[in-house]
């Protein structure tokens, strides 16, 4: 691995462009030039979202509707969504475009679509829908190979469900939506079970406001869900050359049909080999709280990356907010208002070296990511970072007419993530106190991602009870009315999670299974607004009938 990290002077001053960049806000789906919708199109017929938490063939969810909503609020920042179907209103017949009495009120309709729910993909590269109701009285499931989608308008279509995109085990995007595919550009998916979250939908338009492919910020905001996920995203084209540009640079939803000849994909792969041990299984002997700095405020962070790269702060645009945005080139720097910092030196593109012939030596690999981020100014003096893993980002080709012969999987970047850590404690919160880096195989530094918060002070220790509890003795005369809690974070986060048990069987189908995720019970920092606080966290996985799955986050707060 060559010693390259991206070049400070890509910033040579009076050579910075200081303007609000153009992909702060505005529809993608509208020209560039004009910033006008396609011309003798309406403005409507763009985007549409179903999402379902009650089923009649899988168990209930929290979140789907959540998170097909934060990807509508989004959108209706410039355009009206056409519909969002919940529940019940979501059947089978709404996925087939090749039904006439369903055309123009069906996935079809619209050039972007957006699903949240549950889903699942067998061995064989089968795609398992449930819906919310019945629609012919057989049908509370529905097989990918009877979509069709495509034919009309569709052009993008977002899969927020488990195990709709996989790659894994000798399964592909090709072999496993070819079939259903009339004309789509582009999907996007997971290659693993995912959580039942709120945030993908949102978390991909702030991601692509950064000035991301929508590829990227789909990538990357669902790592800011959680690390321990496959997020995927497919996309096709007449030649290798156009699948694969549509597929790390697509950034305007374009209305025009892309012929499935090849299909190009790419995804995020935690290594399990290449992560860090708990920090800490169990409580502190004493609990400090810390007040953090406001994120309006923190813009300590942001001045010292500036000033590493020879910029003066002053000179750069800044609203009331605390955003920032300054570019030269492909080199950029930007800072959101809710202070997450991306410092992008180079553009990612496809990779040129096959995954199998890159060795992954981690001490390397993380000494490297290290220095350049103390270069880059973003590790904050007396500050501890600690390693979290190695992650791979990885990318294939195949062509319809040749999809016997297997895909070589191509290595574009190599990732490294850090936590904070407040006085040897990390922080848990996820989307928060993080530091991502993206580098090459041959070690150029692409991209540096911030959510660091800074530290005002820490708050008076206390200790923690043995018991787990605060609670004074019972007074004397009195006798309690049932029987004690059993003590310690193991006991409260089962408590937690067979509420959520019981939450979930309240709403439909009961759960089946719950099984806690190894390594992943810890003790840390949880952070609420500007306060963090001392946490217990696991992550547990259930399964609901016909196999359906998804994962949750187990919190107990100690220090309240």
């Amino acid at each position: 691995m060559d010693d390259l990290v991206g070049s400070l002077e890509s910033f040579e001053q009076g050579a910075l462009g200081l303007n609000w960049p153009e992909h702060m806000a505005g529809d993608p789906a509208a020209g560039v030039e004009t910033g006008m919708l396609d011309a003798g199109k309406p403005s409507t017929q763009l985007y549409g979202a179903c999402s379902i938490e009650t089923y009649r063939a899988a168990g209930a969810l929290h979140a789907a509707h959540r998170d097909a909503g934060g990807f509508l609020d989004a959108v209706d920042s410039f355009a009206a969504p056409d519909y969002w179907r919940r529940d019940a209103a979501v059947k089978s017949w709404f996925y087939d475009s090749r039904l006439p009495a369903a055309a123009g009120r069906n996935i079809d309709a619209v050039r972007v679509f957006y699903h949240a729910g549950h889903g699942r993909m067998d061995g064989a590269g089968n795609f398992r829908l449930p819906m919310g109701a019945l629609w012919t009285g057989v049908d509370g499931c529905l097989d990918g190979n009877r979509m069709w989608l495509g034919a009309d308008r569709l052009r993008y279509l977002f899969w927020s469900t488990s195990e709709s995109l996989c790659v894994s085990d000798g399964r592909n995007p090709l072999r496993s939506w070819a079939r259903s595919n009339a004309g789509l550009r582009m999907m996007f998916g997971f290659d693993s079970v995912c959580w039942d979250s709120g945030a993908y939908g949102a978390n991909f338009w702030r991601h692509w406001r950064m000035g991301k492919s929508f590829s990227q910020a789909w990538l990357d905001g669902a790592w800011d869900v959680a690390h321990d996920q496959n997020p995927v995203v497919a996309a096709c084209g007449a030649t290798r050359e156009e699948a694969l540009a549509t597929l790390f640079g697509e950034r305007r939803f374009d209305a025009a049909r892309a012929k499935g000849s090849w299909w190009a994909w790419r995804w995020h792969a935690p290594l399990a080999a290449h992560r860090r041990d708990i920090v800490l299984s169990a409580p502190p002997s004493e609990l400090r709280a810390a007040r953090l700095v406001p994120v309006i405020e923190d813009t300590a962070l942001a001045e010292r990356v500036l000033a590493a790269l020879s910029i003066s702060s002053r000179l750069v645009p800044r609203d009331e907010q605390g955003r920032m945005s300054v570019s030269n080139g492909t080199a950029r720097f930007l800072r959101r208002a809710d202070g997450h910092i991306l410092l992008e030196l180079a553009v990612t593109e496809p990779g040129e070296r096959e995954r199998s012939r890159v060795p992954i030596q981690r001490r390397a690999i993380v000494n490297r990511a290290r220095s350049a981020l103390r270069r880059f100014g973003f590790v904050p003096p007396g500050s501890e970072l600690i390693f979290v893993r190695i992650s791979l980002a990885l990318s294939a080709t195949q062509c319809l007419h040749m999809a016997a012969e297997p895909p070589v999987e191509m290595l574009d970047e190599i990732i490294v993530q850090f936590r904070q850590s407040i006085g040897d404690v990390p922080i848990l919160t996820p989307g928060a106190g993080t530091l991502r880096l993206a580098m090459r195989p041959d070690g150029t530094v692409l991209r540096i991602e911030s959510t660091l918060r800074q530290v005002a002070e820490l708050l008076p220790a206390r200790t923690y009870p043995a018991s787990g509890s605060d609670d004074p003795p019972v007074p004397e005369g009195f006798a309690p009315t049932c029987a004690p809690e059993a003590p310690g974070t193991a006991q409260s986060l089962a408590r937690h999670s067979a509420r959520l048990m019981r939450d979930l069987a309240a709403r439909g189908a009961a759960p089946l299974h719950l099984t806690t995720l190894p390594g992943t019970t810890e003790v840390g920092y949880g952070i609420r607004s500007n306060t963090a606080r001392i946490v217990a966290r696991e992550g547990i996985e259930i399964e609901c009938a016909r196999g359906f799955r998804k994962r949750y986050w187990m919190q107990s707060n100690l220090g309240d």
